[in-house]
């Protein structure tokens, strides 16, 4: 994976995540705001809101990852010449 495409690939997922929690955070949530169920509503964005930047860290750290061993193999296949018989 080129460089570039790792970092549109990280753009797209913290605009993504952007996204959602300002969803859940300023347009589902206050929708229970007067409501008996609003801090159970609010536990479970809370915990969504947790669960989801895991994810994207772990997903921006195996972006990361796999574009470096990708650039660590074609480095090593730029110095090496093969002899065939």
């Amino acid at each position: 994976m080129k460089l570039e495409a790792r970092h549109v690939f990280l753009t797209i997922n913290l605009t993504l995540f952007t996204i959602l929690l300002y969803y859940l955070w300023f347009i589902a949530l206050p929708r229970y705001t007067h409501t008996y169920y609003y801090e159970a509503i609010r536990n479970t964005i809370t915990l969504v809101s947790i669960l989801l930047l895991v994810a994207m860290l772990l997903s921006s750290i195996l972006i990361l990852r796999v574009g470096r061993e990708e650039q660590e193999e074609m480095d090593i296949g730029k110095g090496s010449k093969l002899s065939l018989p």
